[in-house]
């Protein structure tokens, strides 16, 4: 009789541990793809990229390598697959003297990741993060959500800054998509033993999307046409009106003339 309702009792503990595993293995397999990951297969977006190096001795020569020369014209990332939390993608690099070069990597969303972290590029994270939430493995967190203007509409962007002694800048994401839209990042070198500083500040901004449309110098460009026109219709009416004026005002003279003449 005991044996029958120990194993009854250990029969109820089974299923109810089957239960709670089935639970919260459902429950972490529905939520993180739609949370995490903002992007899909055959995204692109472009970006441009430079760079520049700055000193307080106007004396000091700075020796830039190579691969921060401000070669590159443009850098086009497009999503070739999603793999749970890793965004597989494409790095076209378009250099100025016509040449390309194409770069296969992986961006992990997982925090504590291992995945290709001899990877370094545009960062890329993860979609619908709140006020007050970290970028995955950065020490990094949303500051504040913007709203800005498109084309077509506005999209939610989240600000984030960060001040370091060695290291300072600010950078802004699209919250729906995870995708770097602006990053602004100043390091210092200091040299120990001549204590001279140099400031290599990075600068990236996504200027093409495939999702999207960006401000286009066109909008500027127009927006310039209109003020021009405006000047030179405003010029034009005035000196219409000055010219009126004096023409009044020779008449005017003509006609007192006139009359201290016949009178």
């Amino acid at each position: 009789m005991e044996t029958s309702r120990l194993f009854s009792k250990n029969i109820i503990l089974l299923v109810v541990l089957i239960f709670l595993i089935n639970t919260f293995a459902n429950a972490n397999k529905d939520i993180p793809l739609d949370q995490i990951v903002g992007v899909s297969t055959g995204d692109v977006f472009y970006y441009e990229m430079y760079g520049y190096f700055e000193s307080d001795d106007p004396n000091l020569i700075i020796d830039v390598p190579p691969f921060e020369g401000n070669n590159t014209e443009w850098v086009r990332i497009e999503i070739n697959e999603i793999l749970k939390t890793t965004i597989c993608h494409t790095y076209t690099l378009k250099y100025f003297n016509g040449s390309q070069e194409v770069i296969k990597g992986q961006t992990s969303l997982a925090n504590d990741s291992l995945v290709d972290q001899d990877f370094r590029g545009i960062l890329i994270c993860s979609a619908n993060l709140k006020k007050g939430e970290y970028l995955p493995n950065l020490p990094l967190k949303i500051n504040n959500t913007l709203i800005w203007t498109y084309p077509e509409g506005n999209r939610e962007v989240n600000y984030i800054h960060w001040t370091n002694p060695d290291d300072f800048g600010y950078c802004y994401f699209d919250k729906k998509t995870g995708m770097l839209l602006d990053l602004n990042r100043t390091h210092l070198y200091i040299n120990s033993k001549t204590n001279q500083t140099v400031r290599k500040t990075d600068i990236v901004k996504m200027i093409q999307s495939s999702l999207w449309k960006m401000q286009s110098s066109n909008f500027l460009l127009n927006f310039l046409i209109l003020i021009l026109c405006s000047a030179l219709i405003t010029a034009y009416l005035i000196k219409k009106k000055i010219t009126k004026k004096n023409r009044l005002h020779n008449e005017d003279v003509y006609l007192e003339s006139l009359r201290s003449k016949y009178i």
